[in-house]
């Protein structure tokens, strides 16, 4: 069901749909598609779940929460020898596998050098009525309980802590407020937490890899 947004520079809109992207299939900053969703709710349903809320989630018979990559990302994984895959939104959040440095040698006094570049990344592209735009969002390790300590086996961190702390990241084929105006109106104090996030800190965007429900990769 299309629905209708006034935005600040594109103007009167109307959102065919939103496709979500998040990181369950293959790991941390590498977005696969996870569902086309009609309204803002359900976009904000999905990542809520994505993030471990089971208690909205209608399991098709046969199926699994792991098939649908539910869970914490900061969980505590056997992902960082890179070779055990986990069915979960964990999966390589603290180790990615052949992660590319400026130069040869892997860093050896930082081991956040091989964390994702935030605790958990999502994206969505918007289609209006005869185009669409992408936007990144996410929440950075910094608004975790985990940034800078030692990892648990059972993370203290919700699925409503990590959407509380929502910043917004980048955005293609859209101004920086209209995205903004778009995800305010799927989550609460985007907004708010982004100028409170830049304030504070440099914030340093990755490239990530978005990619569609055909396989295809799309460059971000």
């Amino acid at each position: 069901m299309a629905y209708t947004v006034n935005l600040t520079h594109r103007g009167p809109q109307v959102i065919e749909c939103i496709d979500l992207f998040d990181e369950a299939r293959y790991g941390a900053d590498k977005l696969f598609f996870r569902k086309r969703c009609r309204t803002a709710k359900e976009i904000h349903d999905q990542v809520s779940i994505a993030l471990g809320n089971d208690s909205i989630l209608v399991l098709p018979e046969g199926k699994t929460k792991e098939d649908y990559g539910i869970g914490n990302p900061l969980s505590k994984e056997k992902s960082n020898d890179g070779t055990i895959t986990i069915p979960t939104i964990a999966l390589n959040r603290y180790h990615i596998p052949n992660k590319k440095f400026w130069n040869n040698d892997v860093p050896t006094d930082d081991d956040k050098s091989h964390r994702a570049s935030m605790a958990v990344r999502f994206s969505i592209r918007v289609h209006f009525r005869d185009d669409y735009a992408y936007i990144d969002f996410g929440c950075p390790w910094e608004e975790t309980k985990d940034f800078g300590g030692t990892l648990t086996d059972e993370p203290t961190t919700t699925y409503t802590d990590f959407i509380n702390k929502f910043i917004f990241i980048k955005c293609h084929f859209i101004s920086k407020e209209d995205a903004l105006q778009i995800l305010d109106s799927i989550f609460e104090n985007m907004s708010a937490n982004t100028l409170s996030y830049s304030v504070m800190r440099n914030v340093v965007t990755e490239t990530t890899e978005l990619i569609d429900e055909d396989g295809s990769i799309i460059a971000l």
